[in-house]
């Protein structure tokens, strides 16, 4: 039981970072051909944060719990580890939710409006952050990893 809720909390926590990863590589080359393309990326990025990114989320919360459960003791929701997964859950639910579903909503408005200095800007701000929600998420990977090896 343990290593099914493993491979599934770590296939959960990989669709989470890859869909980051697959938004930071395509969307600056869409962005760059502007209207109806780039505003049709934007309203994939809006389905991401509602097909793809919740649920990744849910499934790792719900079996990062399940592992704790079963780990006999050896884990406790007072790690360190575990704290920092749960905190991350919180921070990118909230930033999802918060900022980046609002932002690309209104990039792809702008790109429909023909408004390109608009979008860019608001690509700009989206890059920032989505840079420190991915590297937040790596760290936290890392974390796990190093607390799994030791």
């Amino acid at each position: 039981m343990e290593t099914t809720l493993l491979i599934i909390h770590i296939l959960a926590a990989g669709s989470w970072l890859g869909a980051s990863v697959a938004q930071a590589y395509v969307t600056p080359r869409l962005s760059a051909v502007g209207g109806a393309t780039a505003a049709s990326w934007q309203h994939a990025i809006i389905g991401l944060g509602k097909h793809v990114y919740p649920p990744a989320a849910i499934v790792v919360l719900i079996t990062g719990f399940g592992l704790v459960g079963v780990s006999d003791g050896a884990f406790g929701y007072g790690d360190t580890f575990i704290v920092i997964g749960i905190i991350m859950v919180v921070v990118g639910a909230a930033m999802g939710i918060r900022v980046f579903g609002p932002l690309a909503e209104k990039t792809a408005a702008a790109f429909e409006a023909d408004d390109s200095s608009t979008a860019h800007t608001l690509l700009a701000r989206a890059r920032s952050l989505g840079i420190l929600d991915t590297l937040l998420l790596v760290f936290t990977f890392i974390v796990m990893v190093n607390h799994l090896g030791a």
